[in-house]
């Protein structure tokens, strides 16, 4: 059993799913988006966010699983760096996975191309309504894809070994 928090992080919302027992069939048992409260300080916020997460969930975790930014991989990467936000992403992940550290909390960093490599985000959003049988809101959508992702992987780990 494994079980798995996928995250998508974004400077101002960040999505999120949470699986008790990852199955490719199985709706996660929580996801959502959090969004950062006005006003506050986006370094104060990643501490709120994790927090948030693990008092939210009140579930054991055994492995989260976090998408970083592909850097230089495309205009919005390079805009995204230009103002900023491509380091505050950097320091937000570098946050979970110190928090996840002291947790004890395997932890693996992916990029978009790992799990949906070049599809276009509305072809993961119809791929996730056909598996699931929902729609799954911006960043809430690509945690859930990614959890999808983990687990044909995990099936493809077991079947090779």
């Amino acid at each position: 059993m494994r079980r798995v928090l996928t995250i998508d992080p974004g400077i101002r919302t960040c999505g999120y799913a949470y699986w008790y027992n990852l199955s490719d069939t199985k709706l996660p048992d929580c996801s959502g988006i959090w969004r950062q409260k006005t006003g506050t300080d986006w370094k104060i916020a990643v501490r709120g966010q994790w927090l948030e997460f693990k008092l939210f969930i009140q579930k054991p975790i055994d492995l989260v699983v976090i998408e970083t930014p592909s850097v230089w991989g495309s205009a919005k990467s390079h805009a995204s760096a230009v103002k900023g936000d491509l380091f505050k992403m950097a320091h937000m992940i570098g946050g979970f996975h110190y928090m996840c550290a002291m947790w004890e909390i395997d932890i693996e960093l992916i990029t978009p191309r790992d799990w949906k490599g070049q599809l276009p985000k509305r072809v993961v959003e119809a791929r996730l309504i056909k598996q699931y049988g929902q729609k799954f809101r911006d960043h809430e959508c690509d945690a859930v894809g990614i959890g999808s992702w983990i687990y044909r992987r995990m099936l493809n780990e077991n079947a090779e070994g």
